[in-house]
């Protein structure tokens, strides 16, 4: 008999078939400082757009991406761009 929980759990064998094909692991130590290290970043970004006014949406945007990877790849001494008005 099943009752409206009940689409609430995953069925053992479906979950059991699918630990076994995606063959889970446990993380490593630097994986886990990684992804501690990649949420602080992304605090950062959603502080500033936060602080910026801008909506969230804009980071779907390819040029958010490419811009991402630009500065990363320069590295930490990156000076900010000067905007003369």
């Amino acid at each position: 008999m099943r009752g409206p929980m009940d689409l609430f759990m995953k069925r053992p064998e479906t979950a059991i078939a699918r630990n076994k094909k995606e063959k889970q692991r446990q993380q490593n130590v630097k994986e886990a400082c990684n992804k501690e290290a990649v949420r602080r970043v992304h605090r950062y970004i959603a502080r500033w757009f936060y602080q910026a006014g801008i909506p969230l949406n804009p980071v779907r945007l390819k040029s958010f991406q490419e811009m991402l990877w630009a500065v990363g790849s320069f590295g930490p001494n990156l000076p900010a761009p000067l905007i003369m008005l």
